[in-house]
Parts: structure tokens; sequence; C-alpha cells
């Protein structure tokens, strides 16, 4: 959540920390995920995996400016496919899923000041929303996570609140995208040091 806070309202002025954070969480999600898999559930290799796997991911985020730049793009584009593809059947979503995350990256590489604010403030209020739906329910990130995504993938009665969070957390990126724009731009065109 601290992550969503930084990235939705200060996301293009601290882009190298909000770049490593991301690289950190990707990084280490991944790496415990597929440590727990090979493994068969073993918790000491996918903590030792998540470990790697985070400081692997915030180094290569931070270094590599215009793949972390294509990432960022990538994540939007998935992100707004996925919440507009709710109901489509699930091979269908995952291709235009993917489409829009490779369009979202390119397109990215070419706008970077404006996706990166845009990017940076969606996703940010995506994760502050889920983050504060974690709390108020009182779930652990695991249970949150399967039951967030158990609840977006399938039809059922919550789809009010699956609009409403959409909801809050598009306000809130509007919200975060207008704090970004109104810092003025490094006068070189680069951006701003920490």
């Amino acid at each position: 959540m601290i992550n969503g806070v930084v990235m939705c309202f200060y996301g293009y002025r601290a882009f190298k920390v909000v770049l490593g954070l991301f690289g950190v969480l990707a990084g280490g999600y991944a790496a415990a995920t597929l440590g727990l898999y090979w493994s068969e559930g073993r918790v000491l290799v996918g903590v030792l995996c998540a470990v790697m796997g985070a400081a692997l991911g915030g180094v290569l985020m931070v270094t590599l400016y215009l793949l972390s730049v294509f990432v960022i793009g990538a994540v939007l584009g998935g992100m707004l496919a996925a919440v507009f593809t709710l109901h489509a059947p699930p091979d269908t979503r995952a291709l235009v899923i993917l489409a829009a995350a490779l369009i979202g990256g390119v397109v990215a590489l070419f706008v970077q000041r404006l996706l990166i604010i845009v990017a940076t403030a969606i996703n940010g209020a995506a994760l502050i929303v889920v983050g504060l739906w974690f709390l108020y329910v009182g779930l652990s990130p695991r249970d949150g996570y399967e039951l967030y995504t158990a609840a977006a993938a399938g039809p059922g009665q919550s789809i009010l609140h699956k609009y409403l969070l959409v909801g809050i957390a598009a306000a809130l990126g509007c919200l975060g995208a207008w704090v970004q724009f109104s810092h003025r731009p490094a006068p070189d065109g680069q951006l701003e040091e920490d």
C-alpha cells in the first residue's frame, strides 16, 4: 500500500524509487511463486527465491530504464484490459489482456512522461484500493489475493463491489495524475532526482 501511495502521487518525480519498489515486488512475487511450485510448497525455498527475485527485479528495473518504461506501460494496458473484459471468456480475456499489455508497453516508449504519470497514478491507486480492501476485510495478502482474483474473474453478486472498487481506484488515479501533472518537469527534460 505504501508503494501505491508513492506511485500514485509521486510516480514521475520519484520514478527511480517507484521502479525499484515495483521491481522488488514483481521479482519477489514471481520468484516465490516459481520456487513454491517447483519445490512442491516448501516455504523455505519460496522465501529464498522471493529474496533473490526481489533483489534481481529491483536492480533490473532501475538499471534498464527503457525496459522499465515498457513494463509500466504494459501493466497499465493489461490492467485496463482486465477491467473491461471481466465477463469475457477466459481464453479471449487472456488474449485481449496480452495484446493490450504489448500495445501499452510500446506506446509508453513514445510518450514517456505522459504514460509514466498516468500509469503510476492508476497503478498506485489500484494498489491503494486493493491494500485497503485487504485490511478492511482482515485478510492476509495471500488469502486476499486469491479471493480478489476469484471475484474479479467470475460472475456473482459482487459485480457492484467490482465496479465500486474500480470507480474508487479511477477517481484516486485521476487525483494522483493531477498532483503529478501539477509539478513542473526538470528543465532538461530528464527525470528529476529524488
